[in-house]
């Protein structure tokens, strides 16, 4: 398999910075509503108090701070300082918990530690703050398919189809995952297929066309015994 390709935080900066704000009002007023809640199964009678929401300037310095551990932990990680690069997009996604490009780096790195089950969590953040994108599906198939889920990692990698169709990387794992389960149906076959056309590697070209066969063969065979069965 190729190694993910990391995600930089430029270009997701003006989305991360309008849905940190949302995610960190919600927060704030979701924690006023439970200390209400508490107060009145108590008895007491405190005089009413109102929600102190943060301003913009507190805001903007939570976003700052978070950007900044982030921009470390993309220097730690290319400097091959894996568990330095974990602990600061950990602490830059405690900051700001809506930025796919430290969820999905997050999640690579904690696969290539093999701390599986940290790396499908943080991974899955990245696929629902994304649900177009098809990298941390991707990803996710792989962390799954290293563990030794086949069936998981199929899964995945199907989805991550699902938002591109051609996703050459995806359309490797699938042919990986079918080979190892020796599954063979027609949307495996559909997938083959394709990937025989857009695979650009001569080697992974002739593992795709070996596979897209075998489905071919079984898909057939396992038509002929049910009409001889009669089913």
């Amino acid at each position: 398999m190729s190694r993910r390709t990391m995600v930089t935080v430029a270009s997701w900066r003006p989305v991360v910075a309008r849905s940190s704000f949302l995610v960190f009002l919600s927060a704030t007023v979701a924690a006023a509503s439970l200390s209400a809640a508490v107060a009145g199964l108590s008895g007491c009678s405190p005089a009413p108090r109102k929600a102190v929401l943060p301003d913009a300037a507190e805001i903007e310095d939570r976003l700052r701070q978070a950007r900044e551990l982030q921009t470390r932990a993309d220097q730690a990680r290319r400097k091959g300082n894996q568990p330095e690069a974990i602990d600061l997009y950990r602490r830059s996604l405690g900051l700001d918990g809506s930025n796919f490009a430290a969820w999905h780096n997050l999640g690579t790195l904690l696969m290539e530690q093999k701390d599986y089950m940290a790396a499908a969590g943080a991974l899955r953040a990245a696929a629902d703050l994304a649900p177009t994108d098809p990298r941390p599906l991707e990803s996710l198939g792989l962390t799954y398919f290293r563990a030794g889920y086949d069936e998981q990692a199929l899964r995945h990698y199907m989805e991550s189809l699902d938002r591109d169709p051609t996703r050459v990387e995806s359309i490797r794992g699938v042919a990986m995952c079918a080979y190892r389960l020796n599954r063979a149906d027609d949307d495996i076959l559909e997938i083959l297929r394709r990937g025989s056309m857009v695979e650009p590697d001569s080697k992974w070209r002739t593992m795709i066309h070996r596979e897209r066969v075998r489905v071919e063969q079984q898909i057939k065979a396992e038509k002929e015994s049910a009409r001889r069965e009669g089913r």
